[in-house]
């Protein structure tokens, strides 16, 4: 195969690839391998460095960053573009195919023998460019048609305006992925049966490594099981922890899942919980053990709420609130996913900070001397008085609240390093006060207004009153434009 021939190869099986795996429409896949198999392949695609997008057709350039007005310099003119680019590039595709299709409907067509210009313009990382194809046919039609391209051009930017992007930021385990989940299940149609056994072996994985934290605390607390017998369930247990989808949860663990829940000194280690990060969803699953083992077992709403999954990267929804459209971001909450964050910051209208309150009393899950609650606080002070937040709307969900009315009458707050609390040690209102105080005071600017909310996220119906409370405070804090 010659080298040409190979970077055909290796160029459509990473498109096919790549549209498998995202859901590219059909029509762009067919239209970018028409691309790609002419001969001069390799001259038509183009990438443009400064703008990260893509330009096809031999006339580069008539390339003009329209929505910017910028001329776009420094056209790099190979084939091997960066896989990067080339998911932006098939993004684009996308779009552009569309407004081909929608042009061509609205326009009479141009004279065979000519050119047809078709312009297409695109918002993809918060940069809006706009694309020429081919050159410009100089027949009496082109005004006209380059009206109707403005007017498209002028609605694209009108739809980009009435977009309100949220980011969810938070220390590990504050619930920000759960809130993420729940506005997917109130706003985008929830989950499909495909994706719900995708959740199968996360929910398995999870009772499996809670075991094993428990496990490894026994040990390190010197804490014994009621029966020898009970100490080769665990065992057992932690010999597998991967599950495929589709497969049956091995009926052997069940009676030994149920021994060790009531073994003595498994139950005093879970009560040492908060000492070495146990996730907190253990008891959910123990309840619903019966339906989670049955044959067929496919995850409900629930179940997805409570499972835990590590963030890294970053996680993004759309949804369409009144004349709204949000667009949500959930990055990693671990310290070694934080440096991800900062690119996100640009532009954002809202910032939603996740704070998990029953974390008072919590070690980390990356630093056991650490505490979750102090490292929430330094985490939020660092970023609301940072220079991207300033016309950002601050809103602060202290989470969990219902695991912190469990734990406040036997894990007294002082206990844990924060003496300046005064008020009764049981008394969850007056405790929940006193921490959205605390972080309130993290902000160096005292007249900037900071909305609290007090959440349990995986309680449907107390997120989507929470977030209808959120859209009023966006909208009254000025963002009224966006709908005008």
């Amino acid at each position: 195969m010659s080298v040409t021939n190979l970077r055909e190869h290796h160029f459509r099986t990473s498109l096919d690839n790549w549209r498998q795996s995202h859901g590219i429409a059909e029509k762009a896949y067919a239209d970018l391998l028409e691309i790609v198999s002419r001969r001069e392949a390799a001259r038509e695609i183009f990438v443009v460095n400064d703008c990260s997008s893509l330009v096809i057709g031999e006339h580069h350039t008539c390339f003009t960053c329209r929505l910017r007005k910028q001329k776009v310099t420094g056209v790099r003119q190979d084939h091997e573009v960066s896989s990067l680019t080339f998911r932006s590039a098939v993004a684009l595709l996308a779009d552009v195919i569309s407004f081909r299709e929608m042009y061509a409907e609205s326009t009479p067509r141009a004279d065979q023998s000519s050119k047809a210009l078709w312009t297409g313009s695109h918002k993809f990382k918060d940069k809006s460019f706009a694309m020429c194809f081919g050159t410009i046919d100089k027949d009496s039609g082109d005004a006209l048609r380059s009206r109707k391209i403005e007017c498209i051009i002028r609605d694209a930017e009108k739809s980009a305006a009435k977009e309100v992007k949220i980011l969810l930021l938070g220390a590990g385990e504050s619930g920000k992925s759960t809130t993420l989940r729940q506005m997917k299940l109130i706003h985008s149609g929830g989950f499909s049966e495909q994706e719900r056994l995708l959740w199968r072996p996360v929910v398995f994985r999870n009772i499996v490594e809670s075991f094993r934290t428990i496990y490894e605390a026994m040990s390190k607390l010197n804490y014994q099981f009621d029966h020898p017998d009970n100490e080769r369930f665990m065992t057992h247990i932690l010999s597998r922890h991967e599950l495929s989808r589709r497969e049956r949860f091995p009926q052997d663990y069940f009676e030994s899942i149920k021994r060790l829940w009531y073994d003595s000194g498994v139950k005093a280690a879970i009560a040492k919980g908060n000492e070495y990060a146990l996730h907190d969803n253990l008891a959910y699953f123990i309840g619903q053990l019966d339906r989670i083992w049955t044959d067929g077992y496919i995850p409900n709403n629930l179940d997805i709420l409570y499972s835990r999954l590590k963030t890294t990267g970053i996680t993004e929804i759309a949804f369409d609130l009144g004349p709204l459209t949000y667009r949500m971001f959930d990055v990693g909450g671990q310290r070694s996913e934080r440096r991800k964050w900062l690119h996100c910051f640009e532009n954002v209208h809202c910032l939603l900070f996740l704070v998990a309150i029953n974390g008072y009393d919590q070690s980390l899950v990356e630093d056991s001397e650490g505490n979750q609650m102090n490292e929430a606080l330094m985490l939020w002070a660092s970023i609301i008085n940072a220079r991207w937040f300033t016309n950002s709307a601050l809103i602060l969900f202290l989470n969990k609240m219902d695991l912190f009315k469990e734990k406040l009458p036997h894990s007294p707050i002082v206990k844990y390093g924060f003496t300046d609390y005064h008020g009764p040690p049981d008394d969850y209102k007056s405790a929940s006060k006193y921490f959205f105080d605390k972080f309130r005071a993290q902000s160096q600017h005292p007249n900037k207004e900071i909305y609290g909310h007090f959440t349990n996220a995986t309680d449907t119906n107390m997120i989507k009153r929470t977030m209808e409370s959120v859209q009023d405070k966006i909208i009254k804090r000025g963002l009224k434009q966006f709908i005008l």
